[in-house]
């Protein structure tokens, strides 16, 4: 599928609506004309701030890692290249030296949001590993049976397969 830019001459932006990108569409609806003289605000740099984030475009190739919007905090995106698949609802990503414009990935951890809130998934999955380790060793042990769980949350067992 080739990427289609806006028709302003020197704008590399992607088109949004009549062949043009969303700042010279707004000035299109604003004024009848999208003034291609008229330079168009940047903020930011490429983005903008939203809530003390980076809110940056998202490249065509990669908006199947955000759910295909056009814009998405930069922490997020970088997050979801480095798992190659869009986080779910309850993920979160931290800064770990509490800058959030330090959105290298060696400064970026993936949390958990789920009960309790905002621990790391590495430590939920070792804590739950130890968990089964010291209450339910026979669950570890259970390699060829197939786990189901009731919709109360207790396990059983189906040993038919």
């Amino acid at each position: 599928m080739s990427s289609k830019q806006c028709v302003v001459d020197g704008c590399t932006r992607d088109a949004y609506a009549r062949q043009l990108c969303k700042p010279h569409y707004r000035q299109f609806l604003a004024n009848g004309d999208a003034q291609p003289e008229k330079p168009v605000r940047e903020t930011a740099g490429t983005g903008n701030l939203h809530h003390g984030y980076l809110r940056v475009p998202v490249p065509r190739e990669l908006r199947h890692l955000v759910g295909g919007r056009t814009s998405e905090l930069e922490h997020r995106l970088v997050m979801a290249q480095l798992l190659g698949r869009p986080l779910h609802a309850d993920e979160s990503v931290h800064h770990r030296n509490g800058d959030r414009f330090d959105n290298r990935p060696a400064n970026l951890e993936l949390w958990s949001r789920r009960q309790p809130s905002g621990q790391r998934v590495e430590d939920r999955i070792n804590d739950a590993f130890l968990l089964l380790l010291r209450y339910a060793p026979q669950l570890l042990a259970l390699r060829t049976r197939r786990r189901r769980f009731r919709c109360d949350g207790q396990l059983w067992l189906d040993y038919s397969a």
